[in-house]
């Protein structure tokens, strides 16, 4: 896990949010737009609609999607030294006309550089949880999203 930093796990954390606060922002029926954020020197970067990530100009980026194999929210995330990116997955029941969207449990580690031990796991998880948590709109509605 040496090759994997805390601040690009941070930064699928707050990818995750971001992707997490469109989908529950977003009316019945609506698809989360795909979108990368990239730490550049000028701070944290978005690029709606992408397809791929091979146009990040930067060392560390998210890009979040949906997935019907997943269904659910991924965010694939690449820093420096990882062989491949690595893949988190957000589990979620879509808005109906009369239901606001749900979280179902918590991210789940779906593809990483190599297998990862429980203890490893929790701490992936958390760092994620802390990127999260850095963004403005999580306190306001977290409460919401699970």
């Amino acid at each position: 896990m040496s090759e994997v930093t805390a601040s690009v796990l941070s930064l699928a954390g707050f990818a995750l949010a971001e992707a997490v606060r469109r989908v529950c922002d977003v009316g019945a029926g609506v698809a989360l737009t795909p979108f990368t954020i990239e730490d550049r020197a000028e701070g944290r970067v978005l690029t709606e609609d992408v397809r791929e990530t091979t146009g990040a100009t930067s060392d560390e980026w998210a890009f979040a999607h949906e997935s019907a194999s997943h269904d659910g929210i991924v965010v694939d995330f690449r820093a420096p030294g990882m062989a491949n990116a690595a893949t988190i997955v957000q589990r979620y029941e879509r808005a109906t006309s009369t239901v606001r969207a749900q979280l179902v449990g918590s991210p789940d580690i779906a593809a990483y550089d190599e297998p990862l031990d429980p203890n490893q796991q929790v701490l992936v998880l958390e760092r994620v949880e802390s990127g999260v948590r850095d963004h403005p709109e999580s306190e306001r509605l977290w409460r919401y999203w699970t």
